[in-house]
C-alpha cells in the first residue's frame, strides 16, 4: 500500500447554524399583497414596504407590530454620561431624526420604547439595524466610547457614552 502525500489538509471550522430560531422572521411568503393592520405596511415582492395600499389585500401583523406588542426588542440602546445629560434634547433630536430616516426605506426598523432616567436613556427597537445605524451616527457626530453586543438571541446592544 503506498503512503500519499496529500496537498490537503482538513481543517476544523465551525458551522453556524443559519437556521437559529427567530420567532419573529417571516418564514413563508405572503400573499402579494398583504397589509399590516396596525401600522399599514404592505408586503409586495418578498419585503415589506410603504407603497400605497390596494383595495383587495391580505392582512396580517408585520414583525415590526409584533415585537412592539410583545415588547421583543432586536436592538437595545444605552446613552449615558455628563455630555449626554447637557446636549439631551439635541441628542434625542439626532436619534428621532435617523429613526425617522431609516424607517421610511425599511418599515421594519421602528422603536419599541424610550426610558429615560436621569443617568441614561434607553430606546429599544424592532431591528439591530437601526440600532446599530444611530450608535454609528453618535459616535461620528459627537465623538464618544461606542461599543456592540451581539447576542445568539438576534439582539444587538449598543452602548454609547460621551463625558466632558
Amino acid at each position: 500500500m503506498k503512503n500519499i502525500d496529500s496537498h490537503f489538509k482538513q481543517e476544523r471550522s465551525r458551522i453556524y447554524d443559519d437556521q437559529k430560531h427567530n420567532a419573529y422572521r417571516t418564514t413563508k411568503k405572503h400573499p402579494d399583497p398583504t397589509i399590516c393592520p396596525v401600522c399599514g405596511a404592505l408586503y409586495t415582492n418578498g419585503r415589506w414596504t410603504w407603497e400605497d395600499l390596494p383595495e383587495e389585500a391580505s392582512r396580517v401583523i408585520c414583525p415590526a407590530c409584533r415585537r412592539t406588542r410583545d415588547n421583543y426588542p432586536a436592538g437595545i440602546i444605552e446613552l449615558r454620561g455628563s455630555f449626554f445629560d447637557i446636549h439631551r434634547t439635541e441628542i434625542m433630536n439626532r436619534v428621532q431624526h435617523i429613526k425617522d430616516l431609516e424607517i421610511s426605506e425599511h418599515p421594519l426598523e421602528r422603536f419599541i420604547r424610550i426610558s429615560e432616567k436621569k443617568e441614561k436613556t434607553t430606546i429599544t427597537t424592532t431591528g439591530i439595524h437601526l440600532a446599530r445605524r444611530i450608535g454609528d451616527s453618535l459616535v461620528k457626530s459627537y465623538a464618544g466610547d461606542l461599543s456592540y453586543n451581539y447576542d445568539d438571541e438576534h439582539l444587538i446592544r449598543v452602548f454609547w457614552q460621551r463625558d466632558l
